[in-house]
């Protein structure tokens, strides 16, 4: 004997299954729901119809399509407040998924702009495939890439927004936190030549008098920032305040000498000198290891290893 029949509800209208489907996805939380998920949730609407309520709201930007850990495709609810720039195209209805992943993830960074890198830690995607689907979204006008603080870190913004460089409280790290190295080392070195160059001068003008030469080889903090500041070497107006704390990465080095006079707060009351170390640095603190901007991507295998690193084997073994 056959069992009762389920009778099944006719489909939601358009507006309402677009409510219906917001709730579950917002209920769903971070970690986000399952296309077979949603579907279980809404048995009153046939598949295709609740699919494309998916392809709506994504296109909408009310929802966002996202990889988890173990490569699923999931759905999460996305704050109206970050989504009017996905939706502000047509465009995106004609990406693919992993187009789509990447370009919400460069939406939610909004004007302060995203490295590849990261790109690559929140889409759970391959170098290859993000490099791919950045040069796809570039090429329909939806993303651009854009340059840091320090100028050379590649960095990707929504094609209609302006990168600002002073969102970051200190030009030193980017936005995530981590320092900028590269360009750290750049300015420093910089600032290194500057304080040998007072210290040669000091030589020639003073020879014979040790008290004199040594005041003479102070360089005032005002002096190496506006020394800075024409070589161009970055992109925001660095301060007299920034060079200090990296000036003082060269006293913690016991490379230079510092020296304030009167209250620190007194405007360019500090200067510095360069010293002569006592010591050699040992042989491991000169790995280019520790300095390296790329060296959470260094493994034994892959596009980054010890073995192919110019640093490592020509500049530093040669040695």
């Amino acid at each position: 004997m056959a069992g009762p029949s389920v009778k099944q509800e006719p489909g939601l209208g358009v507006i309402d299954l677009e409510d219906r489907l917001l709730v579950v996805c917002k209920d769903a939380g971070d970690e986000g729901i399952a296309q077979d998920n949603i579907c279980d949730k809404l048995v009153e609407c046939p598949p295709v119809q609740v699919l494309s309520t998916v392809n709506r709201l994504l296109a909408k930007g009310l929802i966002q399509l996202l990889q988890n850990s173990e490569g699923d495709i999931i759905y999460k609810y996305k704050e109206k407040s970050s989504s009017a720039v996905l939706g502000s195209s047509s465009t995106t209805k004609e990406l693919s998924k992993e187009e789509q992943l990447v370009l919400q993830i460069i939406a939610e960074a909004g004007t302060s702009s995203i490295w590849n890198r990261d790109i690559r830690t929140k889409s759970n995607l391959s170098i290859v495939q993000v490099n791919k689907v950045i040069k796809v979204l570039e090429s329909k006008s939806l993303v651009k890439e854009v340059k840091g603080a320090s100028g050379r870190k590649k960095m990707y913004i929504l094609y209609d927004l302006q990168l600002d460089l002073n969102q970051c409280k200190s030009p030193w790290v980017n936005l995530d936190g981590e320092a900028e190295v590269e360009f750290i080392r750049i300015v420093l070195d910089q600032c290194e030549i500057c304080l040998k160059e007072r210290s040669e001068q000091a030589q020639e003008k003073y020879p014979n008098d040790t008290i004199m030469r040594h005041h003479a080889s102070f360089v005032s903090i005002a002096e190496i920032a506006a020394l800075i500041k024409g070589l161009n070497v970055s992109k925001v107006d660095l301060k007299p305040s920034d060079i200090e704390a990296l000036m003082d990465l060269l006293v913690f080095e016991c490379k230079a000498e510092k020296n304030v006079k009167g209250s620190t707060e007194v405007e360019h009351a500090t200067s510095y000198k360069l010293i002569q170390s006592l010591l050699p640095p040992s042989g491991l603190v000169c790995t280019p290891c520790g300095i390296c901007p790329v060296k959470k991507d260094c493994a034994p295998i892959g596009d980054i290893t010890p073995i192919t690193c110019d640093y490592f084997n020509n500049s530093w073994l040669s040695k």
